[in-house]
């Protein structure tokens, strides 16, 4: 019985978590009259052939830019995170086994949340209803 119970549950968190994903991709192929619709009576693949050949302003060099972006950042942060590893893997001392310990683990905690104002200023959000004057 408590099996049964915790497929049950597991089915249940599938369906809540999955079915967001179902409706997208139904009400992306289905004709216009029918969006809203759990199982379409018919499918329409015009969106998709206008967006990936082209029409309008297509979506090509949107995703190369996209791809030279993150190829950049990808780069950037290997350049420098690499010798830094390296230093670390190298420094064979009380000192470089400080810093390690010092490090990695700060690097595990959670950033506080902020804001940046139009000056450019960052300050931090509050969650507390108080602090935020409501």
């Amino acid at each position: 019985m408590k099996k049964i119970g915790h497929w049950l549950l597991v089915v249940v968190i599938l369906l809540w978590t999955l079915f967001p994903f179902y409706s997208l991709v139904v009400t992306s192929i289905s004709a216009s009259g029918s969006i809203g619709d759990l199982v379409p009576e018919q499918l329409d693949f015009q969106y998709y052939r206008e967006v990936l050949s082209g029409g309008v302003d297509g979506i090509w060099p949107y995703l190369l830019h996209s791809v030279i972006i993150c190829t950049l950042a990808t780069l950037g942060v290997l350049l420098i995170s690499m010798p830094a590893a390296y230093g670390f893997s190298r420094l064979r001392s009380k000192l470089g086994h400080g810093l390690y310990l010092g490090y990695f683990p700060s690097r595990l905690t959670p950033q506080p949340n902020r804001k940046e104002g139009r000056d450019g200023s960052s300050a931090r959000v509050s969650h507390n209803r108080d602090a935020a004057g409501v």
